[in-house]
């Protein structure tokens, strides 16, 4: 099996289960009426969903800053980025925080969103684990690798693969959910487990080798913020709200990590020393940093959106020619 096809049944999996989960539950009739009608209803409360992740935190720091009442935003917590992008595509959330390649598959179906903003970019804060026994990545070929059916696990592992030179075939891929992976590597249930903060510092702890991770990679795993554009055409105030308080948030991490720490590691599980040293994980850009790389012509995002883009059409993962330009709406950051 060559490399394309071996990457395409890694990422392309996150398609079938999440098609798989829409007709399980009956969904798929209401999401198509959904995605029809969703521009023509007045959009007053911004209901935004994200899973557990050190990037995303700024978020619920602002909320208990008290820059958001839950009436007009409302942040909706989920287990894995898997369930996120089917509450999206379901309308029951309609802002959501995504690694950049999610957002270049979801599009594939639905372009009706805009990234409003850049959250972070991982260097080191996504990695690989594996029992104590194995040193790199060559020593668990034919071993059990657990990972998120959806496209991050499988572009980080890819990645991952490529630069290591090896192939998906040599190892037994085990899909779990983000929820699962901290209780299936300890069980002995998988011998590695690809990743990611707080879950990754829990299990280094406990005795967890890292034996790749997203420093390898820089600047490939981006997180941002995608809102539907019913949304923005009908609620620009609120999106500004929004991302006044990320930014409030971030200023005060900085100003008082003690304080952020403190409240960082209590919802991550984390001591606040270790909310410090994971916080050297990812890069946080300020707001004008964000203005500086969504806007110009092209920008700066948008090149580096395009070497992902080219990537995933290469794995033949992607096949709709997107403008990425337009992808982007910096308003909000300016």
């Amino acid at each position: 099996m060559n490399r394309s096809a071996v990457t395409l049944v890694l990422l392309g999996a996150f398609f079938l289960a999440l098609t798989a989960d829409l007709l399980w539950f009956g969904r798929l009739e209401r999401l198509i009426e959904r995605q029809a009608n969703h521009q023509d209803k007045p959009q007053t409360v911004l209901n935004l969903g994200a899973n557990a992740w050190l990037g995303y935190e700024p978020l619920f720091f602002a909320r208990k800053l008290g820059f958001y009442n839950n009436e007009e935003i409302r942040l909706v917590e989920y287990t894995s980025a898997t369930m996120v992008i089917k509450a999206f595509k379901n309308g029951v959330i309609n802002a959501a925080t995504l690694t950049m390649d999610e957002v270049l598959l979801l599009a594939e179906t639905d372009e009706d969103f805009k990234v409003v903003l850049l959250c972070d970019i991982s260097k080191g804060g996504d990695s690989i684990l594996a029992k104590p026994d194995y040193k790199d990545l060559k020593s668990l070929a034919g071993k059990r690798i657990g990972l998120e059916q959806s496209a991050l696990g499988g572009f980080f592992f890819s990645r991952a693969l490529d630069i290591e030179g090896l192939t998906p075939d040599q190892f037994q891929l085990v899909y779990l959910e983000a929820d699962e992976h901290e209780q299936a590597f300890l069980k002995g249930e998988v011998e590695a487990v690809v990743t990611f903060e707080p879950i990754r510092t829990r299990l280094i702890k406990k005795g967890a080798n890292q034996v790749f991770s997203s420093a390898a990679i820089p600047n490939e795993i981006i997180d941002v913020l995608v809102i539907r554009n019913s949304v923005i055409e009908q609620n620009g105030a609120i999106i500004s709200q929004l991302l006044e308080g990320w930014f409030a948030a971030l200023q005060t991490q900085e100003s008082d990590l003690d304080q952020a720490a403190l409240i960082y590691g209590d919802r991550m599980g984390l001591d606040p020393s270790e909310i410090r040293a994971t916080l050297g994980g990812i890069s946080q850009p300020n707001r004008q940093e964000n203005a500086r790389l969504m806007s110009g012509s092209p920008p700066p995002l948008a090149e580096q959106i395009g070497w992902l883009d080219a990537y995933l059409r290469k794995n033949q993962l992607i096949y709709k020619k997107l403008d990425l330009k337009t992808l982007l709406e910096p308003r909000f950051v300016q």
